[in-house]
């Protein structure tokens, strides 16, 4: 960085509602021809997005029981591009809640380069404090084209220079509030977002023919080993059950609610125990541990140990761009929770993300977090690839729903309730033809979703065109 840049980046800087700047902002501020724009190559007028926010009545819904049953719709039920699934209707909560109120849409401040932004479509709904409400001057930018701009790439990477925070990375809405958006007419803008619109409803139209790798996964499992999800769909809607006594008795931590003797958890359990007579411990060459606590002191870039936290487990994969790196120090201490190839990591704590897990592959090394599950088995009684298919499908994760504790999206399960799961038991041979078939599988999964990726790409470009 030149003298004149770095002088004139740190005045930029000087005027942020912040005392923590990094080089990296220093260096976006210092080259960057228009450093707040989220399209900086337009030539229209643009304003702020503290200029076009109006006032909002979204209040926070307390701690307890509601006025009335309301949608909850948390972080984790929002995927990529603003598609929200697997949200419930609740008549308490287990911490404070924003009511969405009149925002036109939500984005997060935890880890907004995740770009979970959402359309305030539902009436009354609540959700994590972690949300950022914004009602936007629909006369001079329509809160859709907003939402898609949301989704592009320059605000991720807006979004994650200008974020704080290392464990727990946030950007403040005063840093959001500074992010500027061109303003063609609105004849223009409703010709655009009707165009893209068009091209994410036929994105959208894709992504649900494609599913998710869990649903690819727990078909195969259907075909291959008659682990019917129709059926286990029908016992998930009964909603009454006898209970007896002795029942709770048996009970390690008397839990006495529907949720913990449902039907579909026992009819889970016994259809797959049909299958096998084996446990998850039969087959482990170490007991299932949890990671290691991490405090702040304990990052530091450059050395490679990533700290694999449960934001890495959430596509199912795990995810290096979405770890922290940790210290060779930290790393040294913490050994014995350290990960390797063929390792299993399960996600252990929170709605949407509980139960998620991920196959370790070569060359990538660190420690695990306390709030997952490290799982080893012995290779040459179980693959490791097979037990992860097994514990992806929808028989075996809706044992994690019977299983878990807590209340809320503050729900848990631990290493000793895993290790009494069911588990297949193949002879090897058998196990790596099921391997070949669900990763082909997989593969064609990937491949459509490629295809996908590609349309998204082109809304983008098509966007920014329209905006410049």
């Amino acid at each position: 960085m030149g003298l004149i840049a770095g002088f004139s980046s740190l005045a930029r800087a000087a005027r942020l509602p912040t005392l923590r700047v990094g080089a990296s902002v220093l260096r976006h501020l210092a080259r960057d021809g228009d450093p707040w724009s989220l399209v900086p190559e337009s030539t229209l007028p643009q304003a702020s997005l503290g200029e076009l926010a109006l006032p909002l009545s979204c209040g926070i819904a307390r701690k307890g029981a509601l006025d009335g049953p309301a949608l909850q719709i948390d972080l984790e039920h929002v995927g990529r591009w603003g598609f929200v699934s697997g949200f419930s209707e609740v008549s308490d909560v287990g911490s404070d809640k924003l009511r969405f109120g009149d925002a036109d849409l939500l984005t997060t401040k935890l880890r907004p380069y995740l770009g979970k932004t959402i359309l305030n479509e539902f009436d009354g709904a609540i959700g994590t404090t972690e949300w950022i409400p914004l009602r936007i001057d629909q006369e001079r930018l329509r809160p859709k084209l907003m939402f898609h701009l949301m989704q592009t790439s320059r605000y991720k990477d807006l979004a994650s220079l200008f974020m704080s925070g290392k464990e727990h990375p946030r950007i403040s809405p005063d840093m959001l509030a500074r992010l500027r958006v061109p303003l063609p007419d609105l004849d223009a803008q409703d010709a655009l977002v009707a165009e893209i619109d068009a091209m994410d409803a036929q994105a959208r139209a894709l992504e649900e023919q494609v599913g998710s790798p869990q649903r690819v996964v727990s078909l195969a499992f259907e075909s291959r080993f008659g682990l019917s999800l129709s059926e286990l769909a029908a016992e998930r809607e009964k909603k009454v059950a006898s209970l007896n006594l002795v029942d709770c008795a048996g009970n390690r931590d008397a839990r006495f609610s529907f949720k913990f003797h449902c039907p579909s958890g026992k009819f889970a359990e016994a259809r797959i125990r049909t299958l096998t007579s084996k446990r998850l411990r039969d087959f482990v060459r170490e007991p299932i541990v949890l990671g290691a606590s991490v405090s702040p002191s304990d990052y530091e870039e450059g050395t490679g140990k990533l700290y694999a936290s449960m934001a890495t487990l959430k596509g199912w994969a795990f995810d290096p761009a979405a770890a922290n790196e940790v210290s060779e120090t930290y790393a040294a201490a913490n050994a014995a929770k350290a990960f390797a190839e063929g390792d299993i990591l399960m996600a252990r704590s929170g709605e949407g993300t509980i139960g998620k897990l991920a196959l370790i592959g070569p060359e990538v090394e660190g420690i695990c977090a306390d709030f997952t599950i490290r799982i080893r088995v012995d290779e040459s009684r179980l693959l490791p690839a097979f037990a992860r298919y097994c514990l992806m499908s929808d028989y075996f994760q809706h044992l994690v729903y019977a299983h878990k504790k807590g209340l809320g999206n503050n729900t848990n399960i631990f290493p000793v309730q895993i290790q009494d799961f069911p588990m297949l038991d193949l002879p090897i041979k058998e196990q790596k033809a099921a391997v070949k078939e669900l990763d082909d599988e997989i593969g064609h999964f990937e491949s459509k979703k490629a295809q996908i990726e590609d349309l998204r790409e082109r809304m983008e470009i098509r966007l920014i065109a329209g905006l410049s």
